[in-house]
């Protein structure tokens, strides 16, 4: 899954993005990197980092301008 990686004040940090399609929005989660298998060391261009457990995640309903709001809240969330 696609993720992004920053560091700050010493920290690496991954954000993961995913789909879901039955809900027709984004979930998106920010955890701590943690260091890749050390057996992956010897693959070409094989990540160095790998997003960690999450401590926060957000669930980003896809909407577009026409759809306003009213039902953002509603139960299935």
């Amino acid at each position: 899954m696609p993720f992004e990686e920053f560091e700050h004040s010493g920290t690496r940090y991954a954000v993961l993005f995913m789909y879901s399609v039955p809900d027709a929005a984004w979930c998106v989660e920010l955890s701590e990197s943690v260091p890749a298998p050390a057996t992956w060391s010897d693959i070409r261009n094989a990540e160095t980092h790998l997003p960690g457990p999450a401590f926060i995640s957000a669930i980003v309903p896809e909407r577009g301008p026409d759809q306003g709001t009213d039902d953002l809240l509603s139960s299935r969330w």
